[in-house]
């Protein structure tokens, strides 16, 4: 996450929006992104979009793989 937020500057110059996201509630991140100081913003999404975008982890699946997915701004996974 902290190599992400080293990077926004960079995203921000190409013009791309980066996310992390979380099958996290919403209260969760709350909690979380203060404490960690996060700059990426998190996302929450429904687990289901893991499935989805093939990135699911069989042993944590409340985790995707990690991933670097470049998503269009209707969200659409694209390849």
């Amino acid at each position: 996450m902290r190599d992400w937020d080293a990077e926004l500057s960079n995203a921000a110059a190409a013009e791309v929006a980066v996310y992390a996201l979380t099958s996290d509630k919403p209260a969760a991140l709350n909690r979380v992104v203060p404490k960690r100081g996060y700059k990426t913003p998190l996302v929450p999404v429904p687990q289901t979009l893991w499935t989805d975008w093939g990135v699911v982890n069989e042993e944590r699946p409340k985790l995707p793989h990690p991933s670097t997915l470049i998503v269009a701004p209707d969200g659409v996974l694209l390849e």
